[in-house]
């Protein structure tokens, strides 16, 4: 009987790690971007922003879930950059610093926008992290964007994390 069980177990935690959540697209930033963002995620105004640590910055757009453990958030810079390589000295300085685990840093394409990604996990103020933090040029200005969940999360969401930064669209 035991080792019916186990196998059950294993099976149902495996079908339990690729769950997808019901998204939706969602006009963002002044218009100027979609993505697909959880039907039942929060929208929290800049205003009403509560930052997690002194010193965070109050995103321009900011949705998570009801705990705060999966955040998608976007904050624009003060002026537009052509020149993303300052976002790979940026990331190589003040990102991945802490990183625990690199999975990507470097430029990629999205829908035919050049995007500035860096994929890695990380502990800040020991909160451990999966991130996709991302630069994407606007009309007048690049904001960077973060989709990320507690790295408990990261089995259960990661699908989901792609599927949102690869909705990503320029209008």
């Amino acid at each position: 009987m035991k080792f019916i069980i186990v196998p059950i177990i294993a099976f149902s935690f495996l079908l339990l790690s690729f769950t997808t959540h019901d998204l939706e697209k969602k006009d963002i930033l002044d218009g100027e971007l979609t993505l697909l963002i959880p039907k039942d995620f929060k929208y929290i105004k800049k205003e009403d922003y509560i930052p997690s640590y002194e010193g965070d910055p109050k995103p321009d757009e900011y949705y998570s879930n009801e705990d705060r453990t999966v955040e998608i958030s976007f904050l624009k810079l003060s002026k537009k950059s052509e020149d993303f390589s300052i976002f790979k000295k940026f990331s190589e300085t003040a990102i991945l610093m802490g990183a625990s685990k690199t999975y990507y840093n470097d430029t990629i394409s999205v829908n035919s926008a050049k995007v500035y990604l860096t994929e890695f996990e990380s502990t800040f103020n020991d909160k451990k992290t999966y991130s996709k933090i991302f630069f994407i040029n606007l009309k007048n200005v690049t904001v960077m964007g973060n989709i990320s969940c507690n790295i408990e999360m990261k089995e259960q969401w990661s699908s989901d994390i792609t599927r949102i930064f690869e909705s990503i669209e320029l209008k």
